[in-house]
């Protein structure tokens, strides 16, 4: 990426086979997973560092249920989904244009709504950036036609929740086969909330 230093490699090796190791010999009932960089987000801010898409495939054969991450300053939820990053022709790596995006196809479980359908076939992703700083693009809270798209090889539209006009936390409880997420402000109010079963 010209400009840009890549940080981390999420494909590295021997990242590779710790996550491996450490989530495939997991029992747990829950497995949720956190990076810095958020590999779906609808803010402009960063959408085009998307990196953390390549761990999607994996992370799912592995069974997690959530991915939490930051960098965005703001709160966001996915529906639950699966990705699978484009490969070139020749079927030897993945494809990853200069600003950083990856594209690929996904499959959106958009029958849940963590309310009265709690099963999620895939992944949860959380940008849970909203506890600190100055938030980023707060006119996009509840405004879906406002989020950022992109193609759709790139984009689909994942984003369900997007709340950047308040500091907020997220809390997760487990219990049993349930799973609980609450976005909260300062106040005390419940920006956001669901529920997964199994």
């Amino acid at each position: 990426m010209p400009g840009r230093q890549l940080l981390y490699k999420p494909l590295d090796p021997d990242l590779v086979e710790w996550m491996r190791n450490e989530l495939g010999k997991s029992k747990a009932q829950w497995k949720l997973v956190a990076y810095h960089h958020a590999a779906f987000n609808a803010s402009p801010t960063h959408f085009n560092y998307q990196i953390m898409r390549l761990l999607s495939p994996m992370l799912e054969e592995l069974g997690v249920d959530m991915v939490l991450a930051a960098h965005e300053h703001n709160y966001q939820r996915t529906l639950p989904l699966k990705f699978e990053p484009a490969i070139n022709e020749e079927g030897t790596r993945y494809l990853i244009s200069e600003e950083g995006r990856v594209d690929g196809s996904f499959i959106l479980d958009e029958s849940f709504d963590g309310k009265t359908s709690t099963t999620a076939q895939g992944i949860i992703y959380v940008v849970t950036g909203a506890g600190g700083g100055a938030l980023y693009d707060p006119e996009l809270t509840d405004e879906p036609d406002l989020w950022q798209k992109g193609t759709p090889e790139n984009w689909v539209p994942y984003t369900v929740k997007l709340i950047s006009n308040r500091h907020s936390f997220t809390m997760i409880e487990t219990k049993g086969n349930e799973l609980q997420l609450k976005q909260i402000d300062a106040e005390g109010n419940i920006l956001d909330e669901i529920r997964i079963t199994k």
